[in-house]
């Protein structure tokens, strides 16, 4: 994945059922992280994986736990 992936415009895939992140090389501001739980909205989404996400894994460590509590038939978040 690039460096600067628009992380919210996330909330915009409505449709979604699965969505994989892998290698996020990124830093995340708090707008961006205040935008990772807007997935949560997307009725559709029922399985979240980020592999490698270093810097922005880090970020994701205060909003896991509404991730978890949604109710996920997946959830997978490995921090490198």
């Amino acid at each position: 994945m690039r460096r600067g992936f628009p992380f919210r415009r996330l909330r915009t895939l409505t449709t979604v059922t699965t969505l994989r992140l892998n290698g996020v090389q990124t830093e995340l501001d708090r707008a961006d992280v205040a935008a990772m739980p807007a997935l949560l909205d997307a009725p559709g989404l029922r399985s979240l994986t980020m592999v490698d996400c270093g810097r922005a894994g880090a970020a994701l460590r205060g909003v896991t736990d509404r991730f978890r509590a949604h109710g996920f038939d997946r959830l997978d978040i490995h921090y490198a």
